[in-house]
């Protein structure tokens, strides 16, 4: 890294790198130079002694500010800046009206805020972290585009006018027990951790992209939510049951719901589907088979799959530890991926008729079916005990080849691949009874008519 010492003045235990971004830590500075303005990106951190900062900063682009425990004022000139982070300032117990100009605000850690301008409704992106004497929210951020707000412990109400947030997301709001219907006209909104919350306004229906984490005193979802596009629902261990109308979501990902038992078979109209650490389903609706991208991770109750999942377009096996067996129809799938299934010991031979198949990390393995040469991409990843490939693989069209310890040489076919990926270096096969027959004997005739 350059120092560019001659631009700025400031002692040797100042560190500053880059030439478009300074970074300025852990220093006994007392004051600032005013041609700091003219640097694009500037951090500093942790300048225990400085007591000011020069209005030029006004001028930066990008300004982070940690840790100035002695900073007691902002310069007003601060709302020139595009992007602003103001990060434990302990002693600041007012903001200027003027950072209602900046395009990007992240207030995080600000003990004596009081209070917040109502200028800050202009802000486009605004991220409220950790700000325990905020009581109440200004109705202007309404007008906010994106509006984070993060452990605001002491918050209990949320303003209607919330609902014009294109992008809001809640997260770890304590003392908040009630949502506003006007969410429901959020483009994309996130609720994590919100342990007062017993009830999800029905208006939520009316969300395009909806997020629900950790809701744990949630105990049943409005059957509104399949008007959803996009739904994620993570931990809500309350949840034993989910509307029928959940499949006509178009994205729906369910992760831990412990108390889940059973899913409707209606989630089969479902375009994409995810279910992850679902810890008491035993079984599969064959309605999933109508779904076209189809995840199923760590559902270790899962003993053996529907049949008609060989419908699906893309589907993702990742860490069944009780299937023992694929059945034959999985063969239709167009891109099947294969991820830990510890128990399973044979592929059928149908997956030759995949389009694209990706096997990693099956452990009981030891045999690939010759009729995987039909496949057009393959991807072999981590097959400890697998010591050769059939010779019918130098048939696919794209073949990787990654981590195979056994696997001590290719067939010499492998040489026909248009595109071969073998990052083990493995050399191929010299089968010398097969150069013989191809190019030896045949020399061999024209001079002695053998």
């Amino acid at each position: 890294n350059n120092f560019d010492k001659q631009l700025i003045n400031v002692p040797n235990n100042v560190y500053i790198f880059n030439i478009k971004t300074k970074t300025i830590c852990y220093s006994n500075l007392k004051e600032l130079p005013s041609e700091l303005g003219n640097v694009y990106t500037l951090r500093l951190y942790n300048l225990r002694n400085l007591k000011e900062l020069p209005s030029e900063l006004g001028n930066v682009h990008t300004l982070e500010l940690w840790n100035l425990q002695k900073i007691k004022e902002l310069p007003l000139e601060l709302g020139n800046v595009h992007t602003l982070e103001l990060w434990n300032l302990q002693k600041i117990k007012e903001l200027p009206s003027e950072l209602g100009n900046v395009h990007t605000l992240d207030l995080y850690n600000l003990p004596n805020i009081k209070e917040l301008p109502s200028e800050l409704g202009n802000v486009h992106t605004l991220k409220l972290y950790n700000l325990p004497n905020i009581k109440e929210l200004p109705s202007e951020l309404g007008n906010v585009h994106t509006l984070h707000l993060y452990n605001l412990q002491n918050l209990k109400e949320l303003p209607s006018e919330l609902g014009n947030v294109h992008k809001l997301s809640l997260f770890n709001l304590q003392n908040l027990k009630e949502l506003p219907s006007e969410l429901g006209n959020v483009h994309t909104l996130y609720l994590n951790d919100l342990p007062n919350i017993k009830e999800l306004p029905s208006e939520l229906g009316n969300v395009h992209t909806l997020g629900l984490d950790s809701l744990q005193n949630i105990k049943e979802l409005p059957s509104e939510l399949g008007n959803v596009n996009t739904l994620s629902v993570d931990y809500l261990p309350n949840i034993k049951e989910l509307p029928s109308e959940l499949g006509n979501v178009h994205s729906l990902k369910l992760y831990n719901l412990q108390n889940l038992k059973e899913l409707p078979s209606d989630l089969g109209n479902v375009h994409s589907l995810k279910l992850q650490n679902l810890q008491n389903i035993k079984e599969l609706p064959s309605e999933l088979g109508n779904v076209h991208t189809l995840k199923l991770y760590n559902l270790p109750n899962i003993k053996e799959l529907p049949s008609e999942l060989g419908n699906v377009h893309t589907l993702f096996l990742y860490n069944l530890p009780n299937l023992k067996e694929l059945p034959s129809e999985l063969g239709n799938v167009h891109k099947f991926i294969l991820y830990n299934l510890p128990n399973l010991k044979e592929l059928p031979l149908e997956l030759g008729n995949v389009h694209t198949l990706h096997l990693d990390n099956l452990l009981n393995i030891k045999e690939l079916p010759s009729e995987l040469g039909n496949v057009h991409t393959l991807d072999l990843h981590n097959l400890p005990n697998l010591k050769e490939l059939p010779s019918e693989l130098g048939n696919v069209h794209t073949l990787m080849l990654y981590y195979l310890p056994n696997l001590k040489e290719l067939p010499l076919e492998f040489k026909n691949i248009k595109n071969l990926i073998n990052d083990d270096n493995i050399p191929f096969k010299i089968n010398k009874q097969k150069i013989l027959n191809k190019y030896v004997l045949p020399i061999l005739s024209i001079y002695f008519n053998v």
